[in-house]
């Protein structure tokens, strides 16, 4: 899967800088990143009970 996003929810205007071990985002770029998915999970309980846990401290009904 790839997902594309906007320049203005990436770096927008702004350029990110070249960096040793990656490279350089013009400025205004879509940027384009691939997802791959390497595992699934099933969930045999979801709630919405806005009470935290271990797993979730914050409390926002999902993980």
């Amino acid at each position: 899967m790839i997902l594309r996003m906007k320049p203005q929810y990436g770096f927008g205007e702004k350029r990110k800088p070249l960096q040793v071990d990656e490279g350089a985002v013009p400025p205004n770029a879509t940027l384009e990143i691939t997802l791959e998915l390497v595992s699934w999970k099933t969930v045999s309980e979801v709630t919405d009970d806005k009470k935290g846990s271990e797993e979730n401290p914050q409390g926002s009904g999902r993980i």
